[in-house]
Order: structure tokens, then C-alpha cells, then sequence
């Protein structure tokens, strides 16, 4: 990083080329990204840009005109909570989501018409399984009311995995480098805004905030738009991002990978704590300790027999780890073939991309709020200058920081008096 700011800071040579390259490296990744979805279509691309910019735009668009009616509306419902900012936060907020969860919908039913998908038909009959009449019949040595057999017997009616026409292939193109294109201008948005908070706008960054295009002051412009929108289009990517890995991933999924991942690992170690706590008490979880107490206590004698309790109680934990990782392990099978069977079928696999989708929702307004914490934690310590950094634009982005000033100032001050109690 030293050496980079250090080959940035020398030579106003080099710094005046700085624009150019950063556009040469936007332009190839650009091309790239058009020529993949070229090669794949837009039934096989990614649509998460396409929704990302809709559902921002539908935002800006929506909050700008009837923005103050909603607040009126919705603020005084949210008044429990105390604080005019965390209201008009959440108004903005749900402003937000209902205009994302809008095309999510709108896409998600595209989805469903457009993108490729395998239906199991089962195979037309053949000669071999109809009689003379025609009737189909089973031979001695099979039997095809068997689940097994009867799904031999099918085949896979693929839809949409053809060759690409050529507008697919065009707006398969656009579509993916649309996807790049708000990567980018996101990130680099942010990297203005906080070279622009800090001492890198006059520094290795002053090249890129005095490019002009025949008298355009380029940066300036970008710095504008970002100042407005950078902040609050990241958080929506945020979200739009989590609910199209939901909606992928799928809730019997997901819901096996937490089970075996994290399930088990918790129920393991709370299986050797189980013998430890005073949950003794209980009946069967009583007599389990007792009976391993008791064996071990016959079998190390009187020599050992302060060690028989304690080698009892881990010996008991591990008996109860043996059946949680059995229970876990059928558990894991049946959610395997859940899934598998509700992929098979578009209503489930609907209701169930839905149903993860929503939750991974939550888990991104989780993430987000947690950004903004750590965002307001380095204000709060001045390490950034937050408000040059959001420059009191962007509703949602700007509520959010409020917000934490309202929940997450007061830790602070206490971890600070704290240490400094500490230190005295």
C-alpha cells in the first residue's frame, strides 16, 4: 500500500495518466462481462443488475414524490420508538424494500417463464412393454410399480438450454455487463467519497479530482451523483444481492447446510455440557450420569474413585453426541430429499426460493446495520469524517446512521468510561 501511494504521490507525470487508466481498466472488464453473457444468453445470466438499478431508480424516483406523504403517514405509527430519526428511517426504509421486493416479484415470475428448467415426463411406451392389443403391461422379471422403476422410466424435458438466439445473446451481454458496470460505479462512488473526506484529495488523488474532458469537470460531476446515491444504491445491492442468494439457495437448503454446519457442532458441544449443568436433575438425563458414574466408579476402585464422577459425566456427553450426530445425520437425509423433490416441482421450488429469500432479506438488513455500526464506530473515533464521507444526502443511508447514533453513541460512551476508569 506504501509503495502504491508513494508511485501515485511522485511525479505529476504518472498522476496525470491516473484517469485514463482507471476508464482502460473499467472499459476491458466491461467488454469482458458483455462477451461472457454473449456466449451465455440472458436466459442463463444473472439478473441481480437489472433489479438492483430498477428498484433504485423506482426508489429515487417514488421517495422524491411522495416521500413526505409517506413519513406523514407512517412516522407517527413508528413514534414508540422514541426518536424522529429512527421514524423517519424506517419510513424510508420500508420505502425501500417495497420497491425492491416489487421487481424481485416482477423477475421472479420472469424467472419462471423464461429461465431454462427440466421437467420429469415419463418416456412414451415402447415395444417392449405393450402387448399384442396394445396395452401396456409389466414382465415377470420387472416391476414397474416400483417407486425406483417408475422414475427410470422417466426422462428430463429440458426447456431453454438451447443454443441462444441473437437477441438473447445481445441482452444476455447486456445484462452481465450491466451487473459489472454497478459493481464498479459503486465502488468506485465510495472510493470518492472517502478520498474526498480525507487528505488523498489533494495528495495522490488530486490528478482524478481535476480531470476535465474539453472543460467537463468529470470527478466533480461523479462526486455529485455519488454524494446523492452512492450510499443508499449500496445498501439496496445489499439486500437485492442477499435475496437472490436466498431465492437460489433455497430454504430446505440452507436450512440442511445450518443444521450439519453450525446444528451440529452446537448440539455436540451441548451434549458434553448437558452432564456438567443442572439439568441432572431430570429424570432420564439423571439416570444416564448415574448408571456412567456408577461403571466407572466399579471399574476404577477406590484408587481412582474422585476421577469416576467427572470421566463418568464426559463419558455420558459423549453418548448423547453419538445419537445428536445419528439424529443430525438422518435429519441431513430427509432435508437432502425434501429438496431434491421440491426442485422437481415449480410450486414448491416457487414457495420455497420465497421463503428463503425473505429470510436471507433479513440476514442482509442484519449485515447492513452492522456496516453502518462499524462506519459510525470509525466516526465516532475519527477515523473518518462521516459527515463529509454521506454529506446528509441519501435517506436511507443517512437515517441508518442516525439511527446508530441513537443505539450504538451510547455503547461507545460506555466502553469509553470505561477505559478510562481503567486507565486512571
Amino acid at each position: 500500500m506504501t509503495a502504491l501511494y508513494t508511485v501515485m504521490a511522485a511525479g505529476s507525470g504518472f498522476k496525470n495518466y491516473i484517469p485514463l487508466i482507471i476508464a482502460g481498466v473499467i472499459g476491458v472488464l466491461l467488454l469482458v462481462a458483455f462477451c461472457i453473457g454473449l456466449v451465455k444468453g440472458v436466459r442463463r445470466v444473472s439478473w441481480t443488475g437489472c433489479v438492483w438499478l430498477l428498484s433504485g431508480v423506482a426508489f429515487f424516483l417514488v421517495e422524491s414524490k411522495l416521500g413526505e406523504k409517506v413519513n406523514g403517514l407512517l412516522a407517527p405509527k413508528f413514534a414508540a420508538f422514541g426518536s424522529q430519526s429512527v421514524a423517519n428511517f424506517l419510513c424510508s426504509f420500508l420505502l425501500m424494500l417495497a420497491c425492491a421486493l416489487v421487481f424481485l416479484l416482477v423477475f421472479g415470475v420472469l424467472s419462471l417463464i423464461f429461465r431454462p428448467k427440466i421437467k420429469w415426463v415419463k418416456k412414451d411406451s415402447d415395444r417392449y412393454t405393450l402387448d399384442e392389443d396394445g396395452v401396456e403391461y409389466d414382465e415377470e422379471y420387472e416391476d414397474y410399480d416400483d417407486y425406483e422403476e417408475y422414475e427410470s422410466r422417466k426422462e428430463a424435458l429440458k426447456k431453454g438450454y438451447g443454443t441462444p438466439s441473437v437477441a438473447g445473446r445481445i441482452f444476455g451481454g447486456l445484462s452481465c455487463m450491466l451487473n459489472i458496470a454497478l459493481m464498479l460505479s459503486i465502488a468506485l462512488c465510495l472510493v470518492l467519497l472517502i478520498a474526498n473526506a480525507t487528505a488523498l484529495k489533494d495528495g495522490a488523488f488530486s490528478s482524478i479530482f481535476a480531470y476535465e474532458v474539453g472543460g467537463f469537470a468529470v470527478t466533480k460531476w461523479l462526486l455529485g451523483y455519488a454524494q446523492k446515491y452512492a450510499w443508499d444504491m449500496l445498501l439496496l445491492g445489499i439486500l437485492v444481492a442477499f435475496t437472490f442468494k436466498g431465492n437460489k439457495s433455497g430454504f430446505l437448503a440452507t436450512l440442511r447446510v445450518l443444521l450439519v454446519n453450525i446444528g451440529s457442532i452446537a448440539a455436540v458441544a451441548f451434549s458434553f455440557y448437558l452432564p456438567f449443568s443442572k439439568f441432572t436433575n431430570t429424570y432420564y438425563l439423571g439416570k444416564l450420569v448415574g448408571r456412567c458414574e456408577s461403571m466407572f466408579g466399579a471399574l476404577f476402585g477406590e484408587k481412582l474413585a474422585m476421577a469416576a464422577p467427572i470421566v463418568g459425566k464426559i463419558f455420558a456427553g459423549l453418548l448423547l453426541a453419538a445419537a445428536v450426530v445419528l439424529i443430525m445425520l438422518l435429519l441431513n437425509w430427509l432435508l437432502k430429499k425434501a429438496a431434491e423433490g421440491v426442485k422437481k416441482v415449480n410450486a414448491l421450488r416457487v414457495i420455497d426460493g420465497s421463503i428463503s429469500g425473505v429470510l436471507y432479506l433479513v440476514f442482509g438488513v442484519l449485515v447492513c446495520a452492522v456496516v453502518w455500526a462499524l462506519l459510525y464506530t470509525l466516526g465516532y473515533y475519527n477515523v473518518l469524517n462521516l459527515h463529509e464521507v454521506f454529506m446528509q444526502n441519501g435517506s436511507v443511508s443517512n437515517g441508518l446512521l442516525e439511527v446508530s447514533e441513537v443505539y450504538v453513541k451510547p455503547i461507545l460512551d460506555k466502553i469509553g468510561a470505561i477505559l478510562k476508569n481503567f486507565g486512571a
